[in-house]
This record gives structure tokens, C-alpha cells and sequence, in this order.
């Protein structure tokens, strides 16, 4: 996390809240400054969880798989303000930033994305020298607020500070790239490469699109297969009425979530509206993947038919770290 940049919250409203707003030079200059400014930063430590078990019969320990358990992270950011009125204002706000559970994010339980960068020396890969990355967190309590006489009285030439002291919990323990990395593939790739240059596994959405022309004739896609890092996914019948200028279908593979859903779009230009559709997907070949890391190992994707092809494929997915 660069203290140096944005490091911004999303608000109940979907707007966000610079935390630290003030630069690191601004800290120490003797005119009154108004904002925030993110003094530490802590992700803690995450457990790794599952069954550790003494052998009845031998030294040492039977083990199973190991998960990640959860993430949490605790920061101090200090409340700085032009006035006594100034500082409370910008206190009111950060802990009306941090309510549990806004009514806009009601559905995702209250996450919201936390976003920061973080300094590279990659720049083949990352042309600014930074990572934007996003996590997806909520408040884990309300914030402690520490004021004390000599910065919250102050004097008023020099103005006003607190410090407030917060933590969050993370949906998932990974951070995760804030641009998602985006593939078309044509139905003439037999394969596909998908790199992850992250450290932790990254899980696509497909879309599936029959043609991208303004009109075709209905059309069904007897079965396609999607074979990635060595793990299969069939799906089968596949249907497309007829296209024209507002009416289209498509199909979409979420391979985090395991779903697969039909979208119908009635209006041009307007959003698919989706629905779950389990009952397309072959469990002879059940499998959905996701993508390694690069040190683990080079992911290909490979797709095959069965009657007609797809015309697009729009593979999505976001790198992660640990």
C-alpha cells in the first residue's frame, strides 16, 4: 500500500472517500490543512485451516488440504481539519463511511471496495511503476476515535487533528487487480492462452456469444467443452433465437460461483437480464476450473463443439495476491 497515493473507501452512496487525501508533505507544513491521511496500515495475519491430525500408529501428523481463513486489516488515519467545525465534519463523515451495512450494498453484505496502489519495479507490466488493486472489505466494529487536547484544541493557526483507528474484514484474503484483464476469443481458437501474473488463482466469467452481427437465424449450440488447467466443463444445447436489432440471447459461465446463466436483452444497447441455468451443464464433465499463477503453471484454454460454434467468447477475470 502506497501512502503516497489515493487510498479511497466506497461510501453508503457509491461514491467513494479519499483516506488519504492529504500528501505526505502537507503532514508537516504549519498551515492548517483539511482531509485525511492514512498513518499505518496493517494486514494481518490469516490462518490457513484445516484437519492436523496425530497418527494413531506412527510419528508424526495426517494432514488434509489447507484454506485461507479470513483477512482482516486495521488502520489509523488522522483527521485533520481547518477548524474545530472542519474536524468534526470530516469525523462525522468517516464514521458515517464506516456503517455496517448501506442499503446499496445491502446484497453484498455490506462489502465495499477498499482501493490502494502498490509500487513495482515491473513496468514492462505496469507502464506507471504502480499496482492499482482493490480489496473487497467492510468495517469489522465502529472506529476508535482518540482525541486528545493539543491537536482537537489546538491552536487555531496551526489546526485541528485526530486520530481514528479502524478495522475491516476482507470477503476473500486476496487483493485484487482493480482493471480486470479481458480475452475475445473466436471460434477459430482451438486454444487460448490465459496468463495470471498474480500469486493467488484467478477465477474467469465467460460470456458466449453466437454471432456478433445485427441479425442471425435461431441457432443451438449442441455442446461445447471448455477444458482449463486440466479441468473440464461441458455445456450442452445451448440455445439462440433469432437476432435482430433489440432482441439477443447470451450465455454466461461464472467459474467462481459455478453458475451458468441465460441473458435476454429485449432493448438495443440495453443490460442482458439473467437467469440461472444449471440444467445446460453435462455432469459427466462437471469440472470448473480456474487459473494458476504463472509459478504453478502456463494455463491454456481449450474449447471444442459438437454441431455449430460460437462466433465470441469474452473471457474476464482479475489477477490476485496474497
Amino acid at each position: 500500500m502506497d501512502f503516497n497515493r489515493p487510498i479511497t473507501y466506497q461510501l453508503g452512496d457509491g461514491t467513494t472517500l479519499d483516506l488519504n487525501s492529504i500528501a505526505a508533505s502537507d503532514v508537516t507544513t504549519p498551515a492548517p490543512r483539511g482531509g485525511y491521511k492514512v498513518m499505518s496500515a496493517r494486514f494481518n495475519e490469516v490462518p490457513m485451516v484445516g484437519y492436523i491430525d496425530k497418527r494413531a500408529l506412527q510419528d508424526g501428523v495426517d494432514v488434509g488440504d489447507s484454506f485461507l481463513a479470513m483477512r482482516s486489516m486495521s488502520i489509523v488515519c488522522g483527521v485533520f481539519g481547518t477548524s474545530t467545525g472542519d474536524l468534526h465534519d470530516k469525523v462525522t463523515k468517516l464514521l458515517g463511511a464506516l456503517r455496517p451495512i448501506p442499503r446499496r450494498y445491502e446484497d453484498d453484505y455490506g462489502f465495499r471496495e477498499l482501493a490502494f496502489s502498490q509500487a513495482t519495479i515491473d513496468t514492462s507490466t505496469y507502464t506507471s511503476g504502480f499496482i492499482d488493486m482493490v480489496m473487497l472489505v467492510r468495517p469489522a466494529s465502529l472506529p476508535e476515535v482518540t482525541y486528545t487536547s493539543s491537536q482537537s484544541i489546538g491552536i487555531s493557526a496551526k489546526g485541528f487533528a485526530v486520530m481514528v483507528g479502524f478495522s475491516f474484514i476482507a470477503q476473500t484474503p486476496y487483493r485484487f487487480r482493480s482493471t480486470e484483464r479481458s480475452i475475445a476469443i473466436t471460434s477459430s481458437s482451438a486454444t487460448t492462452s490465459l496468463p495470471n501474473v498474480g500469486t493467488a488463482p484467478a477465477y474467469p466469467e465467460f460470456e458466449l456469444i453466437y454471432s456478433s452481427s445485427v441479425s442471425y437465424a435461431a441457432a443451438t449450440v449442441a455442446s461445447v467443452t471448455f477444458t482449463m488447467d486440466g479441468q473440464a466443463l461441458k455445456l450442452n444445447s445451448l440455445v439462440f433465437p433469432d437476432k435482430d436489432t433489440n432482441n439477443e440471447v447470451r450465455w454466461y459461465i461464472n467459474f467462481k460461483d459455478q453458475t451458468v446463466y441465460r441473458g435476454v436483452r429485449s432493448t438495443a444497447g440495453g443490460d442482458f437480464v439473467r437467469t440461472l441455468r444449471q440444467d445446460v451443464i453435462d455432469t459427466s464433465s462437471y469440472s470448473f476450473g480456474s487459473i494458476p499463477p504463472s509459478d504453478d503453471a502456463t494455463t491454456t484454454l481449450t474449447t471444442t463443439y459438437t454441431g455449430n460454434a460460437l462466433g465470441l467468447i469474452n473471457v474476464t477475470y482479475r489477477e490476485a495476491w496474497y
